[in-house]
């Protein structure tokens, strides 16, 4: 075996006997300079390797502590891609440089965040090192530690916030919101605000008071206005459609009514079937041509995202076959597809639904014009129109979702809907197993007359009664004769009144309690969603304009905003100096939720300096030392 190889091998088996064996044969120099095939230096192979002796003897042998590999990686940085964290403690202490770059700009955070290494996230965090640095791709490690590590991300929102002043109730806050909107070039990768916003696992997130200012901001800039537009149109939208579909049901009722006619009407009464119905019909085609340009803008707009296809389920197969392929932006080498943003929003698909239904209506009624005959029967009609105002009346309660007042009750309506489908599903079992049982023993069964009880006759009859069972407004005397009849029928009331009563209240008082706590949180998913939905169809260009005009006008003004009517600063210096993503403004402390104040009273970085934070980190370095485990095979960022 070559010198080469033997040295080699002690690095990767951590076997420093054979280490000073080989320095008592060649020159010191010679091995340090010595490479594997990736062109990684011994003290990262060792490193990597978890081999602490190994490295400490490298060092006091001369080794540079940041020595690189031909991808600019330092051992620091593989240390930590392969959770070392004892030897990532060990060359931090002999000063190695947290906040090196390597050739691919990847920084610590970016390694740690991919492999979920909390130790060497919060030194690197300590250290200096900035999550909003963006790599050769374009992707900053904030949106890595949003993905992986959101515990952290939230300690480092907590240092974006500081308290510069107080004035009574009031204090003068900084906000450093740069990077929560950040998105490459493409327009592929999502940003950090969008990753909160569309993962589970995140959603916390939006919580922070950081993020929830961040959308306010946005909220005020441009949200609102279009919220009260897309409100506004979307009540004409619905006035119209209800007017359309009532109006079309009375001209159906009517005897002679034909819909694709439009008498001129002798009787005032009939003015509003005729001539405002037609008039109400024409302006539906404009605004809904108006609809369907502003959704192929969202969906032009919207771009793309990327969704894993590997397997072989139908899902998957459908994906691969409806949508192209594309560069995996991870570097993980999967099988993804581009999907249109736009179809992963439910609403999109139902206003895409609606305008389209309206459309072929409008075909079906020309086509009457032009026949001067029905083309589709008024049932099936009657069936159109209903679809339609369901669908737009939903989409009232969507847009309302958005709203603050009423958006959290609607999270906890929902939240209780659901559950009592869950319910329903449960109650339906007992149900059917009732009305069979009923249908078997009660099925021609004769009443007091000699005639055939129809209450159990068919299945059918079978379930209605059981129902009116359910409702307290069974006929006990249809049972009368029958004893096991009169088993089931007291079971039935007992278990149907009283017990699935009491759960479904129950169910429903403990769903109240839980959603209100939760509804702040699911509301501010859905208009977080709403807000970047809006800055995909405004343009990011637009939205950056807007924003930068708003910081020079709050700069112009003193840099902050007051509810006390006050707009001077006392730290002119300090507002010339403030990068463009930094806002001020004064906020009524009293309003503030208990975890934000102490965290304000701990100071912006106090997160970040929780010792019991690091310590807990520290101990899992610990135990990794202790267990002086090898032999690991690289991993994925073994080849970066």
């Amino acid at each position: 075996m070559s010198i080469e190889d033997q040295l080699l091998l002690a690095c990767e088996t951590g076997d420093l006997q054979l280490l000073e064996r080989i320095l008592k044969k060649v020159d010191k120099d010679a091995v340090l300079s010595m490479r594997d095939s990736q062109t990684w230096p011994l003290l990262a192979i060792a490193a990597s390797r978890g081999h602490e002796a190994l490295v400490r003897r490298l060092l006091d042998l001369g080794c540079p502590v940041d020595v690189t590999d031909d991808y600019g990686s330092t051992p620091l940085y593989r240390a930590v891609g392969f959770r070392q964290n004892h030897v990532v403690k060990l060359l931090l202490a002999a000063g190695a440089d947290v906040c090196h770059v390597n050739k691919d700009g990847n920084n610590v955070i970016h390694n740690s965040a991919y492999v979920c290494n909390d130790f060497a996230t919060i030194a690197a965090l300590r250290g200096g090192v900035d999550p909003t640095q963006p790599n050769a791709v374009n992707r900053i490690s904030l949106l890595d530690l949003v993905e992986n590590q959101p515990h952290l991300a939230l300690v480092y929102l907590d240092t974006k916030v500081q308290r510069l002043t107080n004035y009574v109730q009031y204090s003068k806050m900084l906000y450093d919101f740069t990077g929560l909107d950040y998105k490459d070039t493409h327009g592929v990768m999502d940003s950090p605000l969008e990753a909160m916003v569309g993962k589970p696992t995140c959603h916390f997130l939006l919580s922070h008071m950081l993020v929830k200012q961040y959308m306010h901001w946005q909220w005020r800039l441009y949200g609102r206005k279009h919220f009260v537009t897309n409100l506004v149109q979307h009540v004409i939208f619905l006035v119209l459609v209800t007017y359309v579909a009532i109006t079309s049901k009375y001209v159906m009722l009517d005897p002679g009514g034909e819909l694709y006619e439009y008498p001129c009407c002798s009787d005032g009464s009939q003015v509003m079937l005729s001539l405002v119905r037609a008039a109400a019909e024409l302006l539906l085609l404009p605004l809904c041509a108006w609809n369907i340009w502003g959704e192929w803008q969202e969906y032009r707009r919207s771009g793309h995202t990327q969704i894993r296809v590997e397997g072989n389920g139908a899902m998957k197969r459908v994906l691969r076959l409806v949508f192209r392929r594309a560069d995996d932006i991870h570097q993980t080498q999967a099988t993804v597809v581009a999907v249109p943003r736009y179809f992963l929003d439910v609403w999109n698909v139902a206003d895409l639904g609606a305008q389209l239904l309206i459309i072929a209506l409008a075909a079906v009624r020309v086509a009457a014009l032009a026949e001067k005959r029905p083309v589709i029967s008024d049932t099936g009609a009657s069936y159109c129109l209903a679809v339609l105002v369901v669908m737009v009346w939903i989409k009232l309660l969507g847009i309302a979702g958005v709203f603050r007042t009423t958006g959290p009750k609607l999270r906890v309506l929902r939240r209780m809907l659901l559950n009592l489908l869950d319910f329903s599903v449960l109650y339906l079992l007992f149900f059917l197993a009732l009305s069979v049982a009923l249908f078997l023993v009660m099925g021609g069964e004769v009443d007091a007359n000699g005639e055939a009880a129809a209450a159990h006759s068919t299945m059918l009859a079978s379930c209605m009664s059981t129902f009116q069972i359910t409702l307290a407004n069974g006929d006990y005397q249809l049972y009368e004769g029958n004893g096991f009849g009169v088993v089931l029928y007291i079971s039935w009331t007992i278990l149907s009144t009283l017990l699935l009563l009491s759960l479904l209240i129950a169910i429903l008082s403990y769903d109240f309690q839980t959603g209100v706590e939760l509804a702040e949180q699911e509301w501010l998913v859905v208009y977080g969603g709403y807000l970047l939905r809006l800055q995909r169809l405004i343009g990011d260009e637009v939205v950056q304009r807007l924003k930068t005009e708003d910081l020079e006008r709050c700069h112009a003004m003193g840099g902050f905003a007051t509810p006390v009517g006050e707009a001077k600063t006392n730290l002119p210096a300090l507002h010339r100096g403030i990068p463009a993503k930094l806002y001020i403004m004064w906020e009524d402390t009293t309003a503030w939720p208990p975890a934000f104040r102490k965290q304000m009273e701990r100071g912006a970085a106090g997160s970040l300096q929780d010792d019991a934070l690091f310590e807990r980190a520290a101990a899992e370095a610990e135990e990794q030392r202790q267990a002086a485990h090898g032999g690991l095979g690289r991993g994925h960022h073994g080849g970066e």
